[in-house]
């Protein structure tokens, strides 16, 4: 992105260089001084704050998770070469092992709100 003919001025005016002229002029005094005319600026890139966890990320802080192996997981669990469930493969089958989720009551009460 280019830099604002207003920014350009300040920098012109901090090497002690005229600041008069079209911005063609400016532009040009810039560059013979070796003042950079381009911005550039990082991309925010968007956290995970204030989002839900998903299910690999919650058993994953409760130890269930191996991070090397992150392919094996998956909702429903992989199989084996003879088509058996492999159980800790299963993201839904570790999670519903965690007895703090099997017990907890959900807010969910079916009913919509009036």
């Amino acid at each position: 992105m280019n830099i604002r003919k207003e920014e350009l001025k300040t920098h012109l005016q901090e090497k002690g260089l005229p600041t008069t002229g079209t911005a063609k002029d400016l532009i040009r005094r810039a560059e013979e001084n070796g003042i950079c005319r381009k911005v550039t600026s990082a991309k925010v890139v968007e956290g995970w704050e204030g989002e839900a966890k998903g299910l690999l990320q919650v058993l994953w802080e409760r130890g269930f998770i191996d991070a090397t192996n992150l392919e094996n997981y998956t909702m429903n669990g992989r199989q084996d070469a003879y088509g058996i469930l492999i159980p800790d493969t299963s993201l839904k089958l570790l999670m519903a092992n965690c007895v703090d989720f099997e017990e907890e009551e959900s807010l969910f009460t079916g009913k919509r709100a009036e």
